[in-house]
Parts: C-alpha cells; structure tokens; sequence
C-alpha cells in the first residue's frame, strides 16, 4: 500500500507506505502471520533548525512481526498485533531506534462501489460510500490509544468498463487517549476519486478539507493524492 500526498498549503509532500509478507495460517476464522515493512517521510521536516527539531509528519521506518484475524467469517473487521523497531528518519534529538509495540482494531465497508462493466460510457449517478474505523495503541507514542472514524457518501458520476469518478462528501473524526490536539479534531469537505483502471486498484484522489481541533484551531488542509494497493 502506498498513498504518495501533496498539501499545497504546507507546500509538503508525504509518503506512507506499507508492505507486508506472510502467510495465512488457518482460514475460519482467518489468521494471518506476516513481517512487515512501514515509512513515512515529507519533504519539510528537519532536524536542524535555531529552535531544534522541525517535524510536520512522521518521518519514520518501521519494520516488525506480526499477527492479524478476521474473527467472523465475511465481515471486513480485524483485530492485530505488531512489535519492531521504529526508526527516525529525522533526527529529533534523542535515539533513532525506538521499541514499537502495536496493536488494534479496523473495519472497511464499501457499497456500490464496484464497477458494473457498461458497454460505453455512463453517467449513473448512483449512491456509493465507504466506512472506516479503527483503534489503535501504540507504545511509541508514550503508550497513546488513537481511535479514527471516516465516513464518505457520494455518488458516482462516470463509469465505463474501466474506469470511473466519484464525487461525495468527506467526515470523519480522531481521539487519542493523551489529549493531543493534533489527533483530536473533527473533517468535514468534498472529494473527487478518479479510478482510471479498476483492475489495478490504483486512484487518484482530490479533497478540499476543512478542519476543527479540540483546541479551537481552524483550518483548511487541500490534499492531493495518489493511492495504490495490490495484494497477491
């Protein structure tokens, strides 16, 4: 999985990337064992500055074990758990190496969503939207739970046999159990999703997000983005 991100407001381009290898090791309930391989970087962070340490994102690699299970057959709802080491890209005044333990829960749902293969090209503009959840803990984060809910109605605009456009309506919200401003906010905007082979699983994607803190912050965080994601 990869999701290379530009924000033009922070002038900042991310990239979170995750591959995982393993093996399935029992098949109701699905289990999964795996080592896996995580990083994120941006191109504005620096570990040098007047003031210390300047960090917009996590820049980080993560390699590390672990275990993952589906508990009831045909629900797309996962419990896991990871332990590694994370290492920082830039240096932040302290240990580059750090012990990561992880783990947690997530569920995906997508509905009509899926290409219904016309002849030509289309404009449908049916109902589709996806759901997703998670919670977290994380022991690199000064043994932080962080839970996440997004949720994203749309329709779809244009289909043909392969490839589509979606428009639809971004909202989704974090809590962390430390209280961090940066995890504890509330989006809300519009989105468009560009699939221009829907066998490949590759999108691209252009959102205009308004953000609320817990702190009373208020902003406006455009993002553009590219998601991939193959599994074999």
């Amino acid at each position: 999985y990869a999701a290379p991100d530009w924000r033009p407001n922070l002038k900042t381009a991310i990239l979170p990337f995750e591959m995982r290898m393993g093996a399935t090791v029992s098949r109701e309930p699905r289990v999964e064992l795996y080592g896996s391989l995580r990083i994120n970087y941006d191109t504005r962070s620096r570990g040098t500055t007047p003031l210390g340490p300047e960090i917009y994102f996590d820049n980080v690699v993560v390699p590390a074990f672990g275990i993952r299970a589906f508990p009831i057959k045909g629900v797309p709802w996962s419990v896991y758990a990871e332990i590694g080491g994370a290492y920082d890209l830039v240096f932040r005044q302290r240990s580059r190496w750090r012990l990561d333990f992880r783990a947690g829960t997530a569920y995906y749902r997508e509905w009509n969503t899926a290409s219904r293969c016309p002849r030509g090209v289309t404009f449908p503009f049916r109902f589709v939207a996806d759901v997703y959840a998670d919670a977290n803990f994380f022991t690199r984060y000064d043994d932080n739970l962080i839970a996440t809910a997004r949720v994203r109605p749309g329709v779809r605009l244009l289909e043909t046999a392969y490839s589509n456009i979606d428009l639809y309506l971004h909202l989704s919200g974090s809590v962390d159990s430390n209280r961090e401003s940066f995890n504890n906010l509330i989006e809300i905007g519009p989105g468009l999703v560009f699939t221009p082979r829907t066998d490949l699983s590759i999108r691209f994607r252009v959102e205009g997000i308004y953000r609320m803190f817990i702190d009373g912050r208020r902003d406006w965080d455009p993002r553009l983005r590219v998601e991939l994601f193959f599994r074999f």
